[in-house]
């Protein structure tokens, strides 16, 4: 496993634990860290202590890949945050898909309650015909039609 992304791992843990500029060093060698002049010596004790520990195995490494790509996930499908903070293209375009669903979905949860609503109230077979025949109709929706909506969810949030 590549060695760049163990050290990565090793500035991102050193990082959450106190400011620094960066660090080097590799499995099996000393490890270096730059501090920032505002860190406290506790933070340095700490990072150092953090530095000693470090898991260099490839199954953390694996781990620790994982995690943040779930993490990322969760930061892409956050469709109350704003939308051109810092998303990729490919992001947005998933958001937005997953919005349009979402209105879909919605307009025939709508059109449920009410097929249930009309039910209830009916009081014969044919007044439930007639209630029923008054419902809106749901027509099939284009390909064109959902490339506009995506686009405008898109546009909504640039």
């Amino acid at each position: 496993m590549s060695s760049a992304r163990h050290r990565a791992r090793l500035h991102a843990t050193i990082e959450a634990l106190c400011p620094i500029h960066g660090t080097s060093g590799n499995h099996g060698g000393a490890v270096r860290i730059d501090f920032k002049a505002e860190a406290t010596q506790q933070q340095r004790d700490a990072a150092t202590a953090a530095a000693i520990a470090f898991d260099w195995s490839d199954a953390a490494q694996l781990a620790w890949d994982d995690a943040n790509q779930v993490e990322a996930g969760k930061d892409g499908i956050d469709l109350t945050a704003d939308a051109s903070s810092g998303s990729d293209a490919q992001t947005r375009v998933i958001r937005a898909l997953a919005i349009v669903t979402m209105d879909e979905l919605n307009i025939l949860r709508g059109l449920w309650m009410s097929f249930k609503g009309e039910v209830a109230a009916a009081t014969s077979l044919a007044d439930l015909k007639a209630r029923v025949a008054g419902l809106p109709d749901t027509p099939d929706r284009t390909a064109a039609q959902l490339r506009n909506a995506i686009q405008g969810k898109l546009d909504e949030n640039a």
